[in-house]
């Protein structure tokens, strides 16, 4: 059975991490160790970024994405049990992400994680409903 550290915030704002015993599959484990490696960024770097893609450097866009699939995963975690698999959650959360970024506009001032975190929010209610939890396997 692979084990997978799992991080969560606290309200005090502390990392908080607990081994999962998971039966995922192996890549979705290997997946999720690789985007808890990359580093986000700050607040600064995500619209420096967003503008610089906006001009149409699409480097600045990948590194917006790699930067971002960490959250997409702690997002879809909260999402288990509604149906839909884990692999399934991180790929509507991680369409969301894309949405985010190609929608988001760095002149209006809204920090560019607020508007991802909903747009992955919206992906991933959309693939809930699209596939919901049955109950008692039936």
């Amino acid at each position: 059975m692979e084990t997978l550290e799992l991080e969560r915030r606290s309200s005090q704002g502390t990392v908080k991490t607990a081994p999962c015993h998971t039966g995922m599959d192996p890549s979705l484990v290997m997946y999720l160790q690789e985007v808890r490696r990359e580093r986000p960024l700050s607040p600064e770097e995500e619209m420096h970024l967003a503008n610089q893609y906006r001009r149409g450097d699409m480097t600045a866009r990948e590194k917006l994405v790699r930067a971002n699939l960490r959250l997409v995963a702690a997002i879809a975690w909260h999402y288990l049990g509604r149906g839909p698999q884990l692999t399934d959650l991180v790929e509507a959360g991680n369409r969301g992400l894309l949405e985010a970024i190609d929608s988001f506009k760095p002149a209006e001032g809204n920090p560019f994680r607020c508007w991802a975190f909903d747009r992955i929010h919206d992906a991933l209610r959309e693939a809930v409903a699209a596939k919901p939890a049955r109950i008692g396997g039936f």
